[in-house]
């Protein structure tokens, strides 16, 4: 594993925010020695607190496999992105299983699974600054990797 360290990281951009129903279109993009490759998702700011709690939790034991649902995975829903984090190695590092929508059809039945390498400490630094995505003033982007 590269420890994140090359080609592999992912980016979440906030594209707009509405104030009064406190929801967002975000961008994410993922990139691996692989592949490139994007999608758009919805997420309202309430639902966030599922993931800060599912990142939290893993971050205190990251020697279990946590999965990590963004957006609305109903059927008919707005679409949804995952990321199944995997158990650390002895070095911190850790796989992101990614699972992306392709929008190639109205049904959302076509999907995406790779995998995207990283260490601890990246992942913790992701966390940390996902709020950012809903801030009114600051850079909305968020990078596993800010290096890249």
């Amino acid at each position: 594993m590269n420890g994140g360290k090359g080609l592999d990281n992912i980016v979440l951009r906030t594209e707009w925010f509405d104030k009064t129903e406190k929801f967002c279109e975000i961008r994410l993009d993922c990139k691996t020695k692989y592949l490139t490759i994007y999608q758009i998702c919805y997420i309202f700011e309430e639902e966030m607190s599922k993931v800060y709690i599912a990142m939290d939790e893993y971050i205190k034991n990251p020697h279990q496999t946590k999965k990590i649902i963004f957006g609305d995975e109903r059927e008919g829903g707005s679409g949804y992105f995952s990321f199944l984090l995997t158990p650390i190695n002895l070095k911190e590092e850790l796989k992101i299983e990614v699972d992306m929508e392709i929008n190639d059809n109205e049904n959302g039945l076509h999907r995406c699974k790779f995998y995207v390498n990283t260490q601890l400490e990246n992942f913790k630094y992701f966390r940390n600054n996902l709020p950012r995505i809903f801030s009114k003033n600051s850079d909305k982007e968020i990078k596993l990797h800010p290096y890249f």
